[in-house]
């Protein structure tokens, strides 16, 4: 990025508008159909409008504006006034709880709040610092003491030559992490390593102006902020906005997305509804990828998949079973590494012709090692500025070269590719002292209909054993089939595992992990800690030579 007058996003946002006026770009949905499409030209007039009341409160420069809300046209409306208006913004999790959210807010001496649709406001309102201002976006909450988005947008629009000026080094934004264990930390990205990381991926992934995109991730989450909302900014992609869990696949095939970026439990989510449906035939057909390009459109278009060039893949690794599964059907899934503190911009591979087991080359602009301890270590100028407030924490995140230390334990091969094996922190020592990576013995979870959610624990145990949750499908099974079944898995899975990896046991539980009850992150990944200590007492129960099923 060079030095340029205004904000980059804004930048782009302002040529789409000129350029293309009348074209949509945001899209909202309401029980499975389009409700309001927003044009480019509608977009600028709303953020140039919220942008100046955000100028008329004489707010501290750069300060610290927050979102709180569901992912909606008005996330980013209101994301792109703060940048205009020459503020930093923070995005919150909508999902996050009264005391996060607090914390959050206090620590970065945020001056207002954007709130949307969020889980339990009348609740969560109560631990909000009094001094915040309160903005409410159409999805908000009607509450005294609330400026409504109706009150903003009576607002002339802001003039050209009150638009904010930034420098490269200027902070855009501060990304609090979801918090896989402890408080969340800040991390602070530059309008440098965001427009350094957008500008490279999209050249990366030749994604192009009006393809079609659905938001449905958090965009709070780095991905989501980087290859739904800023990729769609520079490049000019429609963006459709899911409403809920509910009318997913309904929202989906109304928009038919050219991309689709999902984690790994999405993916195997959207299988399994499938697996369910299809007969046998089918099922081998895939397996053996003998579909016909009109067969594979054909079932992809029932999850509103029929349109998409290639799917994504981030967030957590993603067993091979999932990819070949997909790949069976004529869609092919590029796997992407990153994370906050790059902006979501590390490695990628392919469309097709990926390696197993390996997520792809270091992207262009980035360097890549390992440290002595097998820990990948990155380097580019997407790396973050440091942790907000935390000099301490920033000053150990990094090597003596600058390489940010990623916390996840990798090999690289040959040809520079690279393969993640886990989390450092997640990896645990037996009680006979081998140490084992459970991430890709979970990942061997995915090929099976029964199995929603899998945790592999065992430090301090003879061998590792394995939680699970069940899916809708494993709910249905009578008790003798489900155990039948996976006790068939555990052998299979037992043998292909090194002596010190094999699981005892396979513990089929009950409960859900969802992140109402803090099991999971906002991300849908599995708080690892969170569940070895909720579970303390059933793993002291079960003894250590007992090895099968067990269904709790």
């Amino acid at each position: 990025m060079s030095e340029t007058l205004i904000a980059p996003p804004v930048k782009h946002l302002l040529n789409h508008a000129k350029q293309t006026p009348d074209v949509p770009y945001l899209v909202k949905l309401s029980n499975g159909n389009v409700t309001r499409k927003y044009t480019w030209r509608a977009v600028v007039d709303e953020v140039r409008r919220c942008a100046a009341y955000l100028h008329s409160l004489n707010l501290p420069e750069k300060s610290c504006i927050a979102i709180w809300a569901k992912n909606s046209p008005h996330w980013v409306i209101s994301d792109l006034a703060i940048w205009m208006a020459g503020h930093i913004s923070v995005p919150l999790y909508p999902t996050l709880s009264a005391d996060l959210a607090k914390y959050t807010l206090e620590h970065c001496s945020a001056e207002l709040l954007f709130i949307g649709d969020t889980v339990d406001w009348e609740k969560n309102k109560t631990a909000l610092p009094s001094t915040l201002r309160l903005v409410a976006l159409p999805e908000g909450p009607a509450t005294a003491g609330v400026v409504t988005w109706e009150q903003v947008q009576l607002n002339p629009v802001l003039p050209e030559d009150k638009f904010a000026t930034v420098q490269p080094d200027d902070i855009a934004t501060i990304i609090y992490t979801s918090g896989t264990t402890g408080l969340p930390k800040g991390v602070v990205h530059t309008f440098a390593s965001v427009d350094f990381s957008v500008t490279h991926l999209s050249q990366l992934t030749a994604v192009k102006f009006a393809d079609r995109v659905i938001s449905y991730l958090p965009m709070s989450h780095v991905g989501e902020r980087l290859i739904i909302e800023l990729q769609s900014i520079y490049v000019g992609m429609e963006v459709f906005f899911n409403e809920s869990q509910e009318t997913f696949i309904a929202d989906m095939r109304v928009c038919n997305p050219s991309i689709f970026l999902a984690v790994p439990r999405i993916w195997t989510k959207l299988r399994l509804g499938m697996l369910a449906m299809l007969p046998a035939e089918i099922k081998a057909k895939i397996q053996n990828r003998s579909l016909s390009p009109e067969e594979g459109k054909r079932l992809l278009s029932a999850i509103g998949l029929g349109e998409a060039a290639f799917g994504g893949c981030a967030a957590a690794p993603v067993s091979t079973e999932i990819l070949d599964w997909y790949a069976g059907l004529g869609l092919y899934m590029l796997e992407a590494y990153g994370m906050t503190e790059n902006f979501g911009y590390s490695h990628m591979g392919p469309i097709s012709g990926g390696r197993s087991g390996f997520v792809g080359p270091a992207n262009p602009g980035v360097k890549a090692k390992l440290s002595a301890e097998g820990e990948i270590l990155v380097k580019s100028e997407a790396t973050m500025q440091g942790y907000y407030l935390d000099d301490e924490q920033t000053a150990s995140s990094f090597d003596e070269d600058g390489y940010y230390k990623t916390g996840d334990r990798g090999v690289i091969d040959a040809d520079g590719w690279l393969r993640v094996v886990g989390r450092v922190k997640d990896i645990f020592k037996t009680s006979k002292g081998k140490y084992v990576a459970p991430s890709p013995i979970e990942n061997t979870f995915a090929d099976i209909p029964f199995v929603d959610q899998v945790c592999v624990m065992g430090s301090g145990r003879p061998q590792p054993l394995a939680l699970v949750t069940l899916s809708e499908i494993g709910q249905l099974q009578g008790q003798d089939q489900l155990s039948a079944h996976l006790q068939n898995f555990l052998t299979a899975l037992n043998a292909k595992l090194e002596p010190h990896e094999k699981l005892s046991c396979i513990v089929a539980l009950k409960d859900q992990w969802s992140i109402d009850n803090g099991l999971i992150t906002p991300t849908l990944k599995i708080k690892r800690n969170v569940l070895e200590s909720h579970y303390a007492s059933l793993l002291n129960d079960i003894n250590e030579t007992f090895s099968g099923v067990l269904l709790h």
